[in-house]
Protein backbone atom coordinates (compact mmCIF):
# COMPACT_ATOMS: atom_id res chain seq x y z
CA UNK A 1 0.00 0.00 0.00
CA UNK A 2 1.12 3.85 -0.46
CA UNK A 3 2.36 5.06 2.30
CA UNK A 4 -1.44 3.99 4.24
CA UNK A 5 0.06 3.78 8.38
CA UNK A 6 -1.30 1.50 10.79
CA UNK A 7 -4.60 2.63 12.58
CA UNK A 8 -4.37 3.91 15.79
CA UNK A 9 -7.60 4.74 18.04
CA UNK A 10 -6.00 8.80 18.12
CA UNK A 11 -6.38 8.80 14.56
CA UNK A 12 -8.04 12.32 13.24
CA UNK A 13 -10.87 12.58 11.08
CA UNK A 14 -8.37 13.70 8.20
CA UNK A 15 -6.25 10.67 8.93
CA UNK A 16 -8.78 7.98 8.25
CA UNK A 17 -9.28 9.93 5.10
CA UNK A 18 -6.54 9.85 3.57
CA UNK A 19 -5.69 6.36 4.63
CA UNK A 20 -8.88 5.25 3.01
CA UNK A 21 -8.00 7.49 0.34
CA UNK A 22 -4.54 5.23 -0.45
CA UNK A 23 -6.27 1.88 0.45
CA UNK A 24 -8.57 2.04 -2.22
CA UNK A 25 -6.95 4.15 -5.00
CA UNK A 26 -5.17 1.46 -7.41
CA UNK A 27 -4.05 1.56 -10.71
CA UNK A 28 -4.55 -1.73 -12.16
CA UNK A 29 -2.48 -3.48 -14.70
CA UNK A 30 -4.69 -5.15 -16.74
CA UNK A 31 -3.22 -8.53 -18.29
CA UNK A 32 -0.39 -8.48 -16.17
CA UNK A 33 1.50 -12.05 -15.72
CA UNK A 34 2.52 -12.67 -11.82
CA UNK A 35 4.79 -15.32 -10.20
CA UNK A 36 2.98 -17.03 -7.41
CA UNK A 37 5.44 -18.24 -4.83
CA UNK A 38 4.29 -20.95 -2.06
CA UNK A 39 6.87 -23.17 -0.40
CA UNK A 40 8.70 -25.14 -3.15
CA UNK A 41 6.39 -24.43 -5.94
CA UNK A 42 6.08 -21.32 -8.41
CA UNK A 43 3.27 -21.08 -11.75
CA UNK A 44 2.92 -18.18 -13.70
CA UNK A 45 -0.62 -16.55 -13.53
CA UNK A 46 -2.12 -13.63 -16.23
CA UNK A 47 -4.21 -10.98 -15.21
CA UNK A 48 -7.66 -10.20 -16.73
CA UNK A 49 -8.35 -6.56 -18.37
CA UNK A 50 -9.15 -5.10 -14.32
CA UNK A 51 -5.97 -6.39 -13.07
CA UNK A 52 -7.57 -9.42 -10.98
CA UNK A 53 -6.00 -13.36 -11.13
CA UNK A 54 -6.82 -16.42 -10.32
CA UNK A 55 -5.45 -19.98 -11.00
CA UNK A 56 -4.07 -23.53 -9.84
CA UNK A 57 -1.47 -24.43 -8.72
CA UNK A 58 0.42 -27.87 -9.26
CA UNK A 59 2.33 -28.29 -5.99
CA UNK A 60 6.08 -29.83 -5.39
CA UNK A 61 4.66 -31.95 -2.39
CA UNK A 62 1.79 -32.86 -0.24
CA UNK A 63 0.71 -30.20 2.11
CA UNK A 64 0.88 -31.57 5.51
CA UNK A 65 0.80 -30.78 9.24
CA UNK A 66 -1.77 -28.81 11.74
CA UNK A 67 -0.95 -25.09 10.39
CA UNK A 68 -4.16 -23.72 8.37
CA UNK A 69 -2.82 -20.37 7.34
CA UNK A 70 -0.25 -20.52 4.98
CA UNK A 71 2.29 -17.77 3.31
CA UNK A 72 2.73 -16.92 -0.29
CA UNK A 73 4.45 -14.51 -2.34
CA UNK A 74 3.60 -12.89 -5.33
CA UNK A 75 5.56 -10.81 -7.80
CA UNK A 76 4.79 -9.00 -11.18
CA UNK A 77 6.46 -10.98 -13.86
CA UNK A 78 5.26 -8.28 -16.97
CA UNK A 79 4.43 -5.20 -17.38
CA UNK A 80 8.24 -4.43 -16.91
CA UNK A 81 8.26 -0.32 -15.83
CA UNK A 82 10.95 1.69 -13.52
CA UNK A 83 8.34 3.23 -12.05
CA UNK A 84 6.56 -0.21 -10.39
CA UNK A 85 7.73 -1.71 -7.58
CA UNK A 86 8.68 -5.25 -8.55
CA UNK A 87 9.43 -6.60 -5.22
CA UNK A 88 7.66 -9.81 -4.25
CA UNK A 89 4.17 -8.63 -2.09
CA UNK A 90 3.57 -11.83 1.15
CA UNK A 91 0.37 -12.79 1.77
CA UNK A 92 -1.78 -16.15 3.81
CA UNK A 93 -3.85 -18.40 2.34
CA UNK A 94 -5.67 -20.81 4.35
CA UNK A 95 -5.91 -24.35 3.79
CA UNK A 96 -8.89 -26.17 6.35
CA UNK A 97 -7.28 -28.97 8.26
CA UNK A 98 -8.34 -32.61 6.71
CA UNK A 99 -10.58 -32.76 10.15
CA UNK A 100 -12.63 -29.96 8.98
CA UNK A 101 -16.22 -30.92 8.24
CA UNK A 102 -17.37 -28.20 6.65
CA UNK A 103 -16.64 -24.08 5.75
CA UNK A 104 -17.87 -20.74 5.62
CA UNK A 105 -17.89 -18.22 3.10
CA UNK A 106 -18.80 -14.82 3.88
CA UNK A 107 -17.94 -11.03 2.60
CA UNK A 108 -16.37 -9.24 4.57
CA UNK A 109 -19.13 -6.15 4.80
CA UNK A 110 -21.34 -6.68 7.81
CA UNK A 111 -19.85 -10.28 9.25
CA UNK A 112 -16.53 -8.62 10.50
CA UNK A 113 -17.23 -4.77 10.03
CA UNK A 114 -20.29 -2.56 10.76
CA UNK A 115 -20.29 -1.28 7.36
CA UNK A 116 -23.95 -0.24 6.75
CA UNK A 117 -23.09 -0.98 3.14
CA UNK A 118 -26.76 -1.19 2.52
CA UNK A 119 -27.48 2.56 3.46
CA UNK A 120 -25.36 5.02 1.51
CA UNK A 121 -25.70 7.79 3.98
CA UNK A 122 -25.00 6.17 7.13
CA UNK A 123 -22.49 4.02 5.28
CA UNK A 124 -20.45 7.16 3.79
CA UNK A 125 -19.13 8.25 7.42
CA UNK A 126 -18.32 4.92 8.36
CA UNK A 127 -16.16 4.43 5.67
CA UNK A 128 -14.60 7.12 4.93
CA UNK A 129 -13.92 8.87 8.54
CA UNK A 130 -13.40 6.47 10.91
CA UNK A 131 -10.59 4.39 11.78
CA UNK A 132 -10.99 0.27 10.93
CA UNK A 133 -10.38 -0.45 14.47
CA UNK A 134 -13.68 1.63 14.80
CA UNK A 135 -14.99 -0.57 12.74
CA UNK A 136 -14.61 -4.00 14.65
CA UNK A 137 -17.65 -5.35 16.70
CA UNK A 138 -17.04 -5.81 20.09
CA UNK A 139 -17.76 -9.53 20.44
CA UNK A 140 -14.36 -10.31 18.40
Amino acid sequence: MRNVSVSTDSDSTFRNLLNTYRRAEADPLAFARVQVDYEESSTILSADDEGFFNGWMDLAKSISGDKEWREYKVSLVEPVHPEIQTRAVKGEILIPLETARFGVISDIDDTVIQSRVSNFLAYSPLQYFRSPRDLMPHEL
